[in-house]
């Protein structure tokens, strides 16, 4: 959407309130201080996997 117009705005307003209570999932270890569902879902890559395959993340990447 163009910058400015009112879907770009919905979008952002959408977007601003979804990841305020949204927990992202990682399939590494927590660090120190981590606190499992607060900072992020620990998970197996399997279950990350099954997860991302049937569509229910909301988005999903990879890190090297």
């Amino acid at each position: 959407f163009q910058k400015g117009s009112l879907d770009h705005k919905l979008q952002q307003v959408i977007r601003d309130n979804l990841y305020l209570r949204t927990i992202p999932c990682t399939t590494r270890l927590p660090r120190e201080g981590e606190v499992p569902g607060v900072d992020y879902n620990f998970i197996s890559v399997g279950d990350f996997r099954i997860l991302e395959e049937s569509g229910l993340l909301l988005e999903s990447g990879t890190y090297d």
